[in-house]
């Protein structure tokens, strides 16, 4: 029998029992690190009476890689042979876990230093005939995902210093280049929400972040692209990607001047601040 630890980042949320139930079925301790700014919902996530629910406060936003780092700490103690990530607005079934493990136990058979397995997501992966059961993958998103026991011991903990954007990206990455395998199922899909707004553009969905995320994104894309273990692949994606996003924000997004404030600023900061490397963590 498996251990199962869970950890689920909360910001200014309006429900999460759904989701606590249908977890509990299979998690042996879930972990809600909050970092709600409402001292209402604060008081409301506190009040949240499950027996496997440990609760953690900030009391104001701290970004997911330090609430995901306070989740893995309180773990530590358990041995959990498996922890999963949730976001607050993650939706599964209560067998979700379960298929997970199972799923990562048959993949690990073929793929043997496999560390990290993601779930398909409805929003982003459309289901495919004649689709692979699985994917080798440089990056997956963290909520539904697992990790193994003991990765965190060997690659270190989640880069606070990212704050929110890439938090996810660059843990796999650090996970694939000491050797270990990330991969996603196509076997078993999750609903999650990946974006603010949607806009379509010559035939494809664009997911638009608020505009406050914008600085987050080309600060820690500067840092980003000066790191020899991130793969050239997304580097050259990420260009272009800002790219193009400067152009949608003056011709097509909403909040135009709070976008393109955030733009520069992150700017900025992505070239003149230090970026301390993960290698810190290790």
């Amino acid at each position: 029998m498996f251990k199962t630890g869970t950890i689920i980042v909360l910001f200014n949320n309006q429900s999460i029992e759904n989701l606590i139930n249908a977890i509990a079925k299979t998690s042996d301790v879930i972990v809600l690190v909050d970092n709600s700014e409402d001292s209402r919902i604060v008081e409301r996530n506190k009040k949240i009476n499950n027996k496997k629910v440990k609760y953690i406060g900030h009391g104001k936003n701290e970004g997911i890689a330090k609430a995901q780092n306070r989740g893995l700490i309180y773990l530590k103690q358990y041995n959990m042979d498996f922890i999963f990530f949730f976001d607050q607005d993650s939706k599964v079934t209560g067998t979700f876990q379960r298929e997970m493990i199972n799923e990562f136990n048959r993949i690990s058979k073929h793929e043997h230093n496999l560390a990290i397995l993601a779930p398909s997501i409805y929003e982003l992966n459309k289901k495919r005939k004649n689709q692979k059961s699985y994917e080798l993958m440089n990056e997956v998103i963290s909520s539904g995902s697992l990790i193994i026991k003991n990765l965190v011991n060997k690659i270190g903990m989640m880069e606070e210093q990212l704050f929110i954007d890439y938090v996810d990206f660059e843990f796999c990455w650090r996970a694939y280049s000491r050797g270990f395998v990330v991969a996603r199922t196509n076997k078993i899909y999750m609903h999650h929400s990946v974006g603010k707004k949607v806009y379509k553009f010559l035939g494809k969905h664009i997911y638009i972040p608020a505009p406050f995320r914008y600085f987050y994104q080309y600060r820690n894309g500067l840092w980003l692209l000066r790191r020899d273990y991130v793969p050239k692949q997304w580097k050259k994606r990420e260009k272009k990607i800002r790219i193009l996003n400067i152009v949608f924000s003056i011709f097509l997004f909403d909040s135009k001047k709070e976008r393109l404030k955030n733009i520069c600023k992150g700017i900025k900061s992505g070239r003149y601040n230090e970026d301390i490397s993960s290698n810190s963590h290790v």
